[in-house]
């Protein structure tokens, strides 16, 4: 079959429904999926690089399940931008890049998903905009991380383990289990702090 190539700056839009790719899709760096109510039926064989929005698009459901548009592993950068809705991890995730939460609920699940994430985390959505439960999220990145954004997030377990360079914590933290600081370096600018609520 003839294989379909999104460019940089195409955008794969899943409003509802299943899109059934085979396995001939290709996602080129600097493209987009915005996924509403969709799923794909399987990952493409080419997805690096891409920027994965959750919105609303009319369908506006308030419950999503990541399928293989978020893969256990996955590059690009991750965007909770879904007013009124909650995303929930189906595993545990390796995100070589960037997790920004904008609107909506990132939600662990009841299985306690890790994630372990190499670039920054941005909460601009609120206090509650996500739900850790007992998992662990992971800073490992190999260059320099972030913690930022106009809200606190709560985290659950907190690991830092990038060697390589700080981890800038920008904005409050809260962790209600364990902190581990195994990194190079964190950094706390002066108005922000890491409260150990265990």
């Amino acid at each position: 079959s003839v294989a379909t190539t999104f460019a940089s700056g195409d955008t794969l839009s899943l409003r509802n429904g299943t899109f059934t790719i085979g396995s001939n899709l290709a996602m080129s760096s600097g493209s987009y999926v915005i996924d509403d109510n969709g799923t794909l039926s399987a990952s493409p064989t080419t997805y690096n690089g891409v920027n994965l929005i959750y919105a609303n698009l009319g369908i506006n459901t308030s419950a999503v399940t990541a399928g293989n548009e978020l893969p256990s592993s996955f590059t690009g950068s991750v965007t909770v931008n879904k007013t009124g809705a909650t995303i929930t991890f189906n595993n545990t995730k390796t995100i070589t890049g960037t997790v920004t939460l904008t609107a909506g609920t990132l939600d662990a699940s009841t299985s306690n998903y890790g994630l372990s994430l190499s670039g920054d985390w941005t909460n601009n959505s609120g206090s509650s905009a996500f739900t850790a439960r007992s998992g662990t999220v992971t800073f490992n990145g190999t260059s320099a991380q972030a913690i930022g954004g106009s809200a606190t997030t709560s985290f659950n377990n907190l690991t830092v383990t990038n060697s390589s360079a700080a981890v800038s914590v920008n904005t409050n933290v809260n962790v209600s289990g364990t902190l581990n600081m195994k990194g190079a370096a964190t950094v706390l600018t002066p108005s922000s702090s890491i409260v150990l609520n265990a």
